[in-house]
């Protein structure tokens, strides 16, 4: 008999909603790492707090790295599962472009014997995983095949985005996501960028040199061309900053009453990347 279980990693931001995660119904979670300096620790390991602490540093060496769960990390968790009852897994992730947690999936899929291993590549990370999870637990729902979820989610994840305010340019450097010189002139300019992930990348989509303007562009960048006759609903994440969220939180529910919105704290992941002051947004299409 056909059992089969959702899986993801901590990347995807779940545990930061409650409400999310009892609907998306996860069947297990597999924790990516905080690399600093010679030190590696798992989100369950360091609370948003002691990250904060250890983001105040200029030494780069010493800047908090995030690196995927290792081969040997799946291979534990798909045995698990398996010793469960679970016969196959839909085990969605970050996308390949940012990450090698994946690839760990891809490559402990082969050493587990008698689990059937689904791969699906969100194309994004955080908070815009969700959607996608969203989609793969309503296909299970409905009794469909794992082989064709996999097949939909890989191709409906294509068009899934999440846009972030990032308040400085600080973090994104230190982690190695922005060379020396963009870094510089960006500094000298000013520059609070609004980030758009999609399709297994994070770019710059556009950029103001006022904070406010930088999170009130990305909230209507990441509500484009919807309307309250869309079916769909809205993830508000903030790192370090709850007056933020709850001031889009309010905005979202007078532009769109009645509709259905979850708000969180980043996870560390994302939050590496933005700092203090960041929000992020992304949209969970129901159709």
């Amino acid at each position: 008999m056909t059992k089969i279980a959702l899986f993801t990693d901590t990347a995807s931001d779940i545990n930061q909603y409650p409400e999310l995660k009892d609907q998306v119904k996860v069947d297990g979670i597999i924790h990516t790492y905080i690399n600093i300096g010679e030190e590696s620790f798992t989100e369950k390991d360091m609370d948003q707090e002691e990250l904060l602490k250890r983001m105040d540093t200029d030494d780069t060496a010493m800047w908090p790295k995030t690196s995927q769960p290792s081969v040997g990390d799946f291979v534990e968790h798909y045995e698990k599962l398996k010793s469960e009852g679970f016969t196959d897994v839909i085990s969605v992730h970050v996308a390949e472009g940012l990450s090698g947690t994946l690839n760990s999936a891809r490559l402990a899929s082969q050493e587990v014997e008698g689990l059937n291993v689904y791969l699906v590549d969100s194309q994004l990370a955080s908070l815009g995983i969700i959607p996608t999870l969203v989609k793969v637990r309503g296909m299970m729902d409905q009794g469909m095949a794992p082989e064709e979820i996999q097949s939909i989610a890989n191709e409906w994840a294509l068009d899934n985005k999440a846009f972030a305010a990032v308040p400085t340019l600080d973090n994104l450097y230190k982690g190695g996501r922005l060379k020396p010189l963009r870094y510089r002139l960006g500094k000298f300019l000013n520059f609070k960028p609004i980030l758009l992930m999609s399709n297994g990348a994070i770019v710059s989509h556009d950029k103001t040199r006022d904070l406010v303007a930088t999170q009130d562009k990305t909230y209507e960048y990441a509500l484009e061309n919807l309307t309250s006759d869309d079916d769909f609903e809205f993830i508000i994440a903030h790192a370090w900053s709850e007056e933020n969220a709850k001031k889009y939180e309010a905005k979202f529910k007078e532009d769109f009453p009645g509709k259905k919105y979850y708000v969180g704290r980043a996870g560390t992941t994302i939050s590496v990347h933005l700092g203090p002051g960041g929000v992020a947004f992304s949209v969970i299409r129901k159709n």
